[in-house]
């Protein structure tokens, strides 16, 4: 008898030394993931410092006169960079040219939201809008 509760305290002993065992990867993976946010953190400071923002995607609402091309042509050069003020003054300035050489009148606004998407609303003044 005094055996068998040897063996079941042991048997138990092993289940928790092995449960014990497979969380330390867990951890040491959480702290790997500490590390990076720390890192992620400490670049996103560094970017704020700098006035640059990356840019993956431009989201364009409230275009109807505009081809898909002439707003591929007008944005692509911007996609996937890193991008100061100035630069996303350019590509709204670039987007009132399409416009102008077309000779219609857009009001033009944009937000960038957290996750690198610029999202850009076109306001088209249309002749009865006068």
């Amino acid at each position: 008898m005094k055996a068998g509760i040897c063996l079941a305290l042991f048997l138990i002993f092993a289940a928790a030394c092995a449960l014990l065992y497979a969380q330390v990867p867990a951890a040491s993976q959480m702290l790997r993931q500490e590390e990076l946010l720390k890192k992620q953190e400490g670049l996103e400071e560094q970017l704020e410092y700098k006035g640059k923002v990356y840019v993956k995607k431009i989201t364009i609402t409230g275009n109807t006169l505009l081809t898909r091309e002439q707003i591929y042509d007008a944005t692509v050069p911007f996609i996937n960079k890193w991008l100061n003020l100035d630069e996303i003054e350019q590509l709204i300035e670039d987007l009132l040219r399409v416009y102008a050489a077309q000779q219609k009148e857009v009001s033009i606004s944009y937000a960038l939201e957290q996750n690198g998407i610029l999202n850009i609303e076109i306001q088209e003044k249309l002749p009865l809008d006068k």
